[in-house]
């Protein structure tokens, strides 16, 4: 909060997502840590399935986070 208010604010913003995966591809089907909002997903980038999660964020011109929101994998970014 404090550095949105000393830095000037762009309109302009970057609007992306990445994937977070909690474990390697091979044992999406046994992880059991976070079983109530990871699942499993594809990162059509990487071309790859991952469980875990993913995280969205807007980001402004000048590198600030302006906000973000981690979803479980299987979230569809449209």
């Amino acid at each position: 909060q404090g550095l949105l208010t000393q830095t000037s604010i762009s309109t302009m913003a970057i609007m992306d997502s990445f994937p977070l995966p909690l474990c390697q591809p091979i044992r999406n089907r046994r992880a059991k840590i976070f079983s109530e909002v990871a699942n499993i997903g594809y990162s059509a980038t990487k071309k790859v399935y991952l469980y875990g999660f993913k995280i969205h964020m807007v980001v402004s011109i000048n590198a600030l986070i302006l906000k973000y929101e981690v979803t479980s994998a299987s979230v569809n970014d449209a």
